[in-house]
């Protein structure tokens, strides 16, 4: 007897995407040139802001939303920062699979 399985393909990003993993949001990372230090509470304050780390001219912003990255990306206009280094971080797989299953792969 056989029986059929149904079974849906998708791609690492769709699964990535449609978990909405809150441990592991969207990072935002980007280093100002100058002597510009912003408070805390002012970046936290972007849209869709989560948690903030500074460290000397490098600012950490971590969020969740589809106008999170745009959000930073004005704040730095509004303010004129002169920003040497910007990147995003997404989550992997493998952080997905550990918020849904509650272990590491290897575990």
């Amino acid at each position: 007897m056989t029986q059929a399985v149904n079974a849906q393909l998708r791609s690492a990003q769709e699964i990535i995407r449609d978990a909405r993993v809150s441990q592991a949001s969207n990072g935002i990372c980007y280093t100002t040139s100058g002597d510009i230090m912003l408070p805390s509470d002012d970046l936290e304050r972007i849209v869709g802001a989560g948690s903030v780390r500074v460290e000397g001219t490098t600012y950490t912003v971590q969020g969740q939303g589809d106008d999170f990255v745009t959000a930073v990306i004005r704040f730095i206009a509004a303010h004129a920062l002169n920003v040497r280094d910007f990147r995003t971080v997404f989550p992997t797989l493998e952080d997905v699979f550990l918020k849904l299953t509650g272990h590491a792969i290897r575990d």
